[in-house]
């Protein structure tokens, strides 16, 4: 009696016991329980016709994103379309819808469209090319050569940028043509004294301006009022040599460059460092006398000459003339009173010339001319 009642407890013990223990599960779940299903995912794949490519070539998306992909045309191509997968493109980069399921993004390209680009040079240099085919869009370079002593003036056409010898269109979207001038490749030159310009003048003038090719070196002339004035100083424009030149008057050659850019010489003039001598004063009377000192002037010094006829005559002429250009001016300061002259600053650049007059006579330069109107007159 008493065993038979032990048995059911028993029973009920180890039923308990695997209820608590989790038995009787399925062994292909996770172990823990209460796991959930993985997201779904899709394939999109990729397919790019002639002239370009897509990257990456296909992409694993979860379900409900997107995925964007990179649109590349080969050289001379351009988009075309690309469709596929609910996306949009914007530049190179196309952006897929929501993926819900496997699907395809398709790229096709077409050839751009090319044009004719020429270009030419007016005088003295070229261009190369002188043509070219270029596709739309691109862009493309022409080198310029100016002929030696020139240089570029001026480049035009397709909206290009010179850059030294290289000129570079821009977006080419139609036939259009470059024009190059060149000109000559010049640099200006003026001249000042700065002190000293009673001692000399550069010659044609300081008023003339100098246009040398740039990189020369080349010579300037002065003119000096006498042997004792000297150029001392150049400044503003590189000095190469200053070089006195032999004969009369006297002058000065100056050698200024290599020239690179415009310059102004600013150039100074020494006078003589002793003075004390004299200078000779010539004299031209024609039938007249004069008491121009035979020992001369001391230089600088000042001069009355007196001039007398020889016989009844009159002064009917008379001038101070220059013996060089650079004297012209100091000649002319000089002063008539009555049959006199005065000189001042003497230097022995100027000349007194006259001229005394009877009625009826007459002179000419040729003698000859002088003797057969003497002769036709009975003079």
């Amino acid at each position: 009696m008493t065993k038979s009642m032990h048995k059911p407890i028993f029973s009920i013990l180890a039923t308990f016991t695997l209820i608590a223990c989790g038995g009787g599960g399925d062994a292909s779940s996770p172990a823990g329980g209460g796991g959930g299903s993985q997201p779904t995912s899709y394939t999109v794949s990729t397919s790019a016709g002639t002239g370009g490519s897509i990257s990456p070539s296909s992409a694993r998306v979860t379900s409900g994103n997107t995925t964007s992909f990179t649109v590349t045309p080969a050289s001379n191509y351009g988009i075309d379309a690309v469709t596929g997968c609910g996306g949009s493109l914007n530049g190179s980069t196309y952006r897929t819808g929501s993926i819900t399921a496997n699907c395809t993004v398709t790229a096709s390209f077409v050839e751009l469209p090319s044009y004719q680009v020429t270009a030419a040079v007016d005088r003295w240099g070229s261009v190369n090319p002188t043509a070219t085919t270029v596709y739309e869009g691109n862009t493309t370079s022409f080198t310029i050569a100016p002929d030696p002593n020139m240089r570029i003036k001026s480049v035009e056409g397709c909206g290009g940028t010179l850059s030294d010898l290289v000129y570079t269109t821009g977006p080419i979207n139609a036939d259009c043509h470059v024009s190059v001038s060149i000109e000559e490749d010049l640099v200006s030159v003026n001249v000042e004294i700065v002190d000293g310009r009673e001692g000399g003048a550069f010659l044609p003038g300081e008023d003339v301006t100098i246009k040398k090719y740039r990189g020369e070196t080349f010579r300037l002339d002065f003119g000096l009022v006498d042997e004792f004035w000297q150029v001392s100083t150049v400044e503003g424009c590189p000095l190469d040599a200053i070089v006195p030149r032999e004969g009369e008057p006297p002058r000065v050659d100056v050698f200024v460059g290599p020239i690179n850019e415009d310059c102004v010489a600013k150039v100074t003039l020494t006078p003589p460092e002793d003075t004390n001598f004299n200078v000779a004063v010539p004299v031209a009377a024609l039938n007249g006398t004069h008491n121009a000192p035979a020992e001369g002037v001391k230089y600088g010094a000042s001069v009355t000459i007196d001039l007398a006829a020889i016989g009844p005559r009159d002064l009917t002429e008379w001038a101070v003339r220059p013996l060089n250009l650079v004297a012209a001016s100091r000649c002319e300061s000089a002063e008539w009173n009555g049959s006199s002259v005065t000189l001042h600053d003497v230097n022995g650049q100027c000349e007194v010339w006259a001229k005394f007059t009877a009625a009826g006579e007459y002179y000419f330069a040729d003698p000859v001319l002088q003797q057969e109107f003497r002769d036709t007159w009975d003079l």
